[in-house]
């Protein structure tokens, strides 16, 4: 029997002029239990963003950039304190971090440039339960 264990899915993207990555933003969630879903979509910064939209950390949950991974900490503004989160606090599952999809942003070719549109390069297929 296969454990359970809570993916957090990122999506990675690139500008097609470069080879570079322009930024990580949230994509996706397979929850290991309620709970844990319940506090990942209700606490922390609002997971709900575009790379042209940077967010602002918040107590609770957080999907961030730290050196060059991504990583889920628990946080919390005062005093300024955070933690990395390996394990589900409520059921104890493992947390995965990982890069579901990668676009690559192009540019819409407009009169006055309004940002980009996503192509997706690969995405990570669903997997189905047994």
């Amino acid at each position: 029997m296969a454990r359970k264990k809570c993916v957090v899915g990122y999506k990675s993207a690139r500008t097609e002029e470069s080879i570079h990555i322009y930024g990580h933003i949230f994509d996706k969630l397979e929850p290991c239990c309620n709970e844990f879903k319940y506090w990942f979509t209700n606490t922390g910064q609002n997971k709900i963003s575009s790379f042209d939209h940077r967010v602002e950390e918040k107590d609770g949950l957080n999907l961030v950039s730290r050196g060059d991974r991504q990583t889920l900490v628990l946080k919390i503004m005062v005093p300024p304190r955070e933690s990395s989160v390996y394990f589900c606090p409520f059921c104890g599952a493992k947390v995965e971090v990982r890069c579901t999809k990668s676009v690559i942003l192009k540019k819409r070719f407009k009169q006055i440039p309004d940002g980009h549109d996503e192509e997706i390069a690969w995405e990570e297929k669903r997997r189905t339960k047994k």
